[in-house]
């Protein structure tokens, strides 16, 4: 991660100046998007529902993980591509730390309609 802040550093004064735009107006100018079309579309509405709520879930898991004194692992995986390739890695954890807790969070709604493949 460090290295990616070495190259942003070295970048043009101008680069970060319109990197800085975009990230401050043009991703809520995105999300804004999402939910304008979330009334429309199925797949968009699917999208913001996905991400609703999940820092309170997260924090009621947070919160029953600390009433067992256990130490957690979160794993992100935005998309069912990246949960299949950190599957091995996720069994891996399993089988040699199983006091562990693994928590496995996306927001791809196509993961979420095939909760099973998830639950072995």
């Amino acid at each position: 991660m460090e290295s990616i802040f070495l190259l942003f550093k070295h970048r043009p004064r101008e680069d970060r100046i319109l990197m800085f735009w975009i990230y401050k107006f043009c991703i809520p100018i995105y999300f804004l998007g999402i939910r304008i079309a979330a009334l429309f579309r199925q797949d968009a509405r699917l999208w913001v529902q996905g991400r609703r709520h999940w820092e309170q879930s997260l924090n009621i898991f947070n919160s029953l993980a600390e009433n067992q004194n256990r130490k957690r692992i979160w794993i992100h995986a935005s998309s069912l591509g990246e949960f299949e390739q950190g599957k091995e890695l996720i069994e891996t954890i399993r089988k040699n730390h199983p006091e562990l807790i693994l928590v496995l969070s996306f927001f791809h709604h196509p993961v979420m309609k095939n909760k099973n493949i998830i639950n072995r």
